[in-house]
């Protein structure tokens, strides 16, 4: 018989919101009163920053902020990424251990876990490898398509959980999308992203995306999920379940 994880759609794009339902559902894989949870979401335009990046990205995000952008923290590490609501974002969190599985070597936990996400991708045609891109927030295990980053990884281990976040350039405007990431970081190579519209030359309704991650995660992990839409998290206080390190 197969597992049994959760899947999770939130229909909410605040920023603030969607990072805090993060940590809510950190701190209940980590303790185990959820199962492994693939869940997906958006954001409205935003900069997103690692683990200690407001420590790490002081002057890039006092300009930002003072142009009128939101900037909010991620749990896993790695450097700064910008949302919009052309990007589909996704994470998987597992307790440890998990199946016999204690990711304790980072190289393994990004492979394992993204192993569904890449199956999935496959499925719409989409070849795409882990390969380090020299362009934003530049890390080995983000995808890439013919030398092209469209996806970026970043992951988070403690001692009760893992947590791989990333986010799916999807359907966004690829110039508008440069644009923003050169106010962040100055200049990049603009021919170094790429997205789902570009690659297979037509706009991806986000189900059909969902769809085939999903699959690729059953077949990676031989698990069944129990889905839910989320438009606002079904604890009352978030904030209880906020403390996401052990």
């Amino acid at each position: 018989m197969s597992d049994r994880w959760n899947l999770l759609i939130t229909r909410e794009t605040d920023p603030i919101f969607n990072m805090a339902v993060e940590d809510a559902i950190a701190s209940r894989v980590r303790e185990r009163t959820l199962p492994p949870t693939l869940r997906f979401w958006k954001d409205r335009s935003c900069f997103v920053v690692g683990r200690f990046g407001r420590r790490r990205f002081v002057e890039q995000i006092k300009r930002v902020e003072k142009e009128g952008f939101l900037v909010v923290e991620r749990q896993s590490g790695g450097e700064a990424i910008y949302h919009d609501e052309g990007c589909v974002n996704f994470s998987v969190f597992v307790p440890r251990p998990y199946d016999g599985q204690n990711w304790d070597r980072v190289e393994e936990a990004f492979k394992h876990l993204s192993t569904g996400l890449i199956r999935g991708l496959k499925y719409l045609s989409i070849p795409c490898v882990q390969s380090r891109v020299e362009t934003f927030c530049p890390g080995p295990y983000d995808l890439a398509v013919n030398g092209k980053k469209i996806a970026g990884l970043s992951m988070a281990r403690r001692k009760r959980f893992v947590l791989l976040q990333g986010t799916l350039v999807v359907n966004s405007d690829l110039n508008h999308y440069f644009d923003m990431l050169t106010k962040f970081y100055g200049e990049l190579e603009r021919d170094k992203i790429t997205s789902l519209k570009e690659e297979i030359g037509k706009e991806v309704k986000d189900i059909e995306l969902i769809e085939a991650i999903v699959k690729g995660y059953e077949e990676a992990f031989h698990v069944r999920f129990n889905f839910k839409t989320q438009r606002s998290y079904p604890e009352r206080s978030i904030d209880n379940h906020s403390d996401h390190v052990s």
